[in-house]
């Protein structure tokens, strides 16, 4: 699994992140979002409108002394199969108890919804 790592804003892979504290920001797709493949060229995402969403991510998880944070647009390689099933097999174990609203005290059910419907991943209850 891919992190950003909050100083570098490089990516970094782990076999096993959850020994690892770290931000998730998911978040409402606009134009202009970070792939995991723009993300390798830091010169050219930094340009895209979406990447202002993760380098605030990461200063504020740098701030609350997380080292990584994970973002649905550029962590995740859609382009790996084995990638694709990892992360679908961690989110379904993690995304209902471990998020970093971006919005107020309470995670936004509909970007939950969202992020489930792109990993194809069960939409069952949800209980904000």
């Amino acid at each position: 699994m891919w992190l950003i790592n909050t100083t570098t804003l490089r990516l970094q892979g782990f076999t096993t992140p959850s020994k690892r504290k770290y931000a998730i920001l998911s978040h409402m797709w606009e134009d202009e979002e970070v792939s995991f493949q723009a993300f390798a060229d830091l010169g050219n995402a930094g340009k895209l409108k979406g990447f202002a969403k993760i380098e605030r991510t990461c200063e504020e998880a740098k701030s609350r002394g997380l080292e990584f944070a994970w973002v649905d647009t550029c962590c995740i390689d859609k382009s790996s199969s084995a990638e694709l099933s990892e992360v679908r097999n961690f989110l379904t174990r993690s995304i209902d108890s471990a998020a970093y609203p971006e919005q107020g005290d309470q995670l936004h059910v509909p970007v939950v919804q969202r992020l489930r419907r792109v990993l194809r991943l069960p939409f069952g209850p949800v209980d904000w």
